[in-house]
């Protein structure tokens, strides 16, 4: 195995022409990520069953010969775990190539859990424990050590392993297409990119008042917007508990925001019209939280039934599938299907009209939005809710081990 470190567009241009014919590419990058929004590319790391290439991309300015490689289809590109490797590449302007495969995405579904490392995979299949020293090394600084590259390329030499091991393994299985059509999902665009909307979903917050949760809605779409648009870490400039003070102290103009506790923040001092304006608009746009009427709780405590019933079923799922219960469904996705189920067969013996048209769509609108009931999910696991749901099947003991049972 070749081990090359490229520093310069000419090695980087004449190596791109040596990979541009396999079949498949292992691929890593190295990112610093402490005060800036995105990860900021360090090295890309590529490897064949030849050579183990780090491209140490502080010396590279010209992206072309890259960028070329990256936009072969005729490549599969394998990474280990890529949402943070795209976003770095994304940021870098890199291109993400079409065909990718991802090895933990793949393990998820191969027996090996949910989120498996890179280093368990590689102990699994090549009996190798992998050193971890430089794991948490400041990748900007320069020189590199010879420990850190050497860490850096560990990463896709065994990769290039591992993978020809899960492909085997997902062909035997038959679940290639599965595992294809999952990956596809986690390559579409807005998986690395990012807007500043609805910001407030990644915001922790008790506070149920509609006019500060209005407030801090408005005060998170600002702080990501410049957030992204400045590459600074979004809580380093102004964190969850500051937007929530700021939101019940409601400033109405500058001298209201001298007298804050944290005027001297940076985001403050600078941002003062666009805070005030925020508030203004948060107010304007109060957001109130759904209250459930006392037949909408009744509903809510029988879904709760229902939807351990469908949770016990998933685990005999993932046990006949090996696919991680989380890969299939998640638990709050199963817990709202269960009420949307009971609410839209409400709705459909309220009706006065017997129109099985309208029941169907009743039925369509709701389960379409849950994506357990599409693709190779409703095949696996969708398909037997609906089986349990209209009693076809039943959730059963033999021998001490849970199974699933038609019903005659």
């Amino acid at each position: 195995m070749k081990k090359l470190l490229i520093e310069n567009e000419n090695d980087l241009h004449n190596i791109c022409l040596e990979l541009k014919n396999n079949d498949f590419l292992s691929i890593d990058t190295e990112f610093v990520h402490v005060k800036t929004f995105f990860p900021m590319l360090s090295l890309i790391q590529i490897g064949d069953k030849n050579n183990a290439i780090a491209i140490d991309m502080q010396k590279i300015t010209n992206y072309d010969s890259i960028n070329e490689l990256f936009s072969n289809n005729n490549i599969t590109f394998v990474f280990h775990a890529m949402s943070q490797d795209l976003i770095a590449l994304n940021y870098a302007n890199i291109v993400i190539p079409d065909k990718i495969f991802d090895t933990q995405i793949a393990g998820a579904f191969l027996g090996f859990g949910e989120s498996i490392s890179y280093a368990k995979l590689v102990k699994h299949f090549c009996d190798v424990e992998l050193d971890k020293t430089a794991r948490d090394t400041d990748w900007g600084i320069r020189p590199l050590a010879q420990i850190q590259i050497d860490y850096a390329l560990d990463d896709v030499i065994w990769l290039h392993k591992v993978y020809g091991k899960l492909l085997k393994l997902a062909e035997n299985e038959n679940k290639l297409e599965w595992i294809k059509q999952e990956i596809a999902c986690y390559t579409q665009e807005d998986r690395y990119t990012f807007t500043a909307h609805n910001a407030i979903s990644r915001v922790k917050i008790r506070n149920h008042d509609p006019y500060i949760l209005g407030i801090v809605s408005q005060l998170a779409d600002l702080r990501e917007h410049i957030a992204i648009t400045r590459n600074i870490s979004r809580k380093k400039m102004f964190k969850d508990d500051d937007l929530l003070y700021v939101a019940q102290k409601q400033p109405e103009n500058h001298k209201d925001l001298k007298n804050l506790r944290m005027y001297s923040d940076k985001f403050i001092k600078m941002n003062q019209d666009e805070i005030l304006l925020a508030i203004k608009t948060g107010l304007e746009n109060p957001i109130h939280k759904k209250v459930y009427s006392i037949s909408e709780q009744h509903l809510k405590e029988k879904a709760k039934m229902i939807s351990s019933l469908i949770k016990s079923m998933l685990i005999v799922v993932s046990n006949n599938t090996n696919i991680a219960t989380s890969t299939i469904a998640r638990s709050d996705d199963m817990d709202k299907y269960a009420f949307d189920y009971l609410s839209a067969l409400e709705k459909i013996n309220n009706s006065k009209d017997n129109n099985t048209d309208m029941d169907q769509d009743t039925i369509h609108n709701y389960k379409t939005k849950y994506k357990f009931q599409t693709s190779w999910r409703y095949e696996v696991f969708g398909s037997l809710i609906d089986q349990l749901l209209n009693n076809e099947i039943s959730l059963t003991i033999k021998d001490g081990i849970p199974k699933l049972c038609k019903i005659s």
